[in-house]
Parts: structure tokens; C-alpha cells; sequence
């Protein structure tokens, strides 16, 4: 449901693009939705006929008609302006960043999850370290190299189990792996290391910038599946609607034959 609900967000979304990018363009989609809304119509009216001659469509098959012509306008306009899904969805990983950083629960919970693994893997003296269940403010020590390795591979693979949770249409679309290799991890705390070279810690805000890096650079390259990906999706749904309309009037036409015989 979830997932359903995030993909209208989108569809949404690449309907305003087009109409405030490409006025003729979206205005071609309408022209194309409102024939194919009408083809559809002419369809439904056409088949019932074929199971009875004497059958006319009533005031709800009508309204059921009309009701299928204006979601295909919907349809074609959001079919076309699926070319805008990579500004789309390049939008929604940088709001998705910031919502990370600012989700105190999230980071709560990767640094319990840091803290356990560091812990249970016995490198680091851990003894004047409180548990952060118990008290908050606490800082992991990081004194050799495998810990911090240990810290970033958590940080950044919680950041993106995290946008799989909250962007499930993405997240499908984009096959994310919740696993960053690890010389895109090291590469990312050597640079942070050098910088910063009194620093005690990682900060969960550097993995979350890096996961967003990782989710832009997939948007780009996978673009043409997700798109491919979003108008299967759509003709699915579309198909389905009309066999709904189709089969209910055609029904009604059946129905009423077998009253009349």
C-alpha cells in the first residue's frame, strides 16, 4: 500500500513538472488521453452489444464510462511525464537526506547498533563507555582503523535500509542494494579523516550524504529501467480498468438477455 501510495506521489509530481516544463507536451498528452478515453468508451458500448443487440448503457454505466475515460486523461498525462522522473527522483533523495539528518530516532538507533558491533568485536576498550540504551551522549572509541571501517559500513548501510523504508517504489525501481562496497566506505572516512584530523567520531549526517551520493548516481544510470519500469506500471493499471468497465457493462448486457430470454 505503501509502495502504491509513493508511486502517485511521483505520478503527481511528473504531471506538474511537464506542465510547468513543457506546456506543449502536456498538452499533446491531454489530446491523446481524451481519444484514447473516448476509444475506451466506444469499446465498452461496442462489446456489451456483442453479447446483446438490444442492450443500452443506463445512466451508471455511463457514469462508470466516464469515470474510466477521465483516469486514462490521468493515465496519458502521467505516461508522458514519466520523462521527468529523474528530476523527480533526484528531488525526493535530497528531501529524503535532510529527513534523515534530522531523524533523531534513526540516529539512535544506528549508533546502538554501532555500539553493539564495536563491543562484540573487542578492539576498542569499551569500559568507561555507558550503554546508550541507558544514557545518551556517549562516544565510541575509535583508535584502529577496523572499528571505524566497522562505524561507516553500519552508518551508511542503515541510511540506506532507512530510504528503502520510506521510499518503497524507489527502492524497488532502483534494485538498491543496502550494501555500499566497501572502497566506496573507505575512501569516504580516509578523505573525512584527513580533514578532520582531531575528530573522535563519524558523523551518521557524512554516511547519509554519501547513501544520497549512491542513490543519485543510480538514479542516473538506471533513468531509462525506471521509467520503463513506471509505464508498465501504468498500462498494468490501465489495462485493468478497462477490463473492469468492460466486463461490469458487459455483464449488465448478459443479465439483461437472460431476463429478457
Amino acid at each position: 500500500m505503501k509502495s502504491l501510495a509513493e508511486f502517485l506521489q511521483l505520478a503527481v509530481q511528473c504531471v506538474q513538472y511537464l506542465l510547468t516544463t513543457n506546456g506543449f507536451k502536456f498538452a499533446l498528452s491531454l489530446v491523446f488521453g481524451l481519444l484514447l478515453g473516448a476509444l475506451g468508451y466506444w469499446a465498452a458500448s461496442a462489446f456489451s452489444r456483442l453479447w446483446n443487440r438490444s442492450f443500452h448503457l443506463r445512466g451508471i454505466h455511463h457514469l462508470l464510462c466516464a469515470s474510466a475515460l477521465l483516469l486514462t486523461v490521468l493515465f496519458s498525462m502521467v505516461y508522458v511525464g514519466v520523462d521527468a522522473m529523474e528530476s523527480v527522483a533526484k528531488r525526493e533523495i535530497q528531501i529524503w537526506e535532510h529527513q534523515a539528518n534530522e531523524d533523531g530516532n534513526l540516529g539512535r538507533e544506528l549508533f546502538i547498533r554501532a555500539y553493539d558491533a564495536v563491543r562484540k568485536a573487542g578492539l576498542e576498550d569499551m569500559a568507561g563507555v555507558e550503554d546508550p540504551r541507558i544514557r545518551q551522549g556517549a562516544i565510541i572509541p575509535m583508535s584502529v582503523w577496523d572499528t571505524k571501517k566497522q562505524i561507516g559500513i553500519i552508518y551508511t548501510e542503515g541510511a540506506l535500509q532507512d530510504f528503502q523504508k520510506r521510499h518503497p517504489y524507489l527502492a524497488s525501481a532502483l534494485q538498491i542494494d543496502t550494501r555500499l562496497s566497501e572502497e566506496s566506505v573507505t575512501a569516504d572516512l580516509l578523505d573525512y579523516f584527513k580533514k578532520e584530523t582531531n575528530a573522535k567520531t563519524y558523523p551518521l549526517s557524512r554516511a547519509v550524504a554519501l547513501a544520497a551520493s549512491h542513490l543519485s548516481s543510480q538514479v542516473q544510470t538506471q533513468i531509462p529501467a525506471i521509467e520503463n519500469y513506471t509505464r508498465r506500471v501504468l498500462l498494468a493499471l490501465f489495462l485493468i480498468l478497462e477490463a473492469c468497465v468492460i466486463g461490469v457493462i458487459s455483464r449488465a448486457a448478459y443479465r439483461s438477455l437472460t431476463t429478457t430470454v
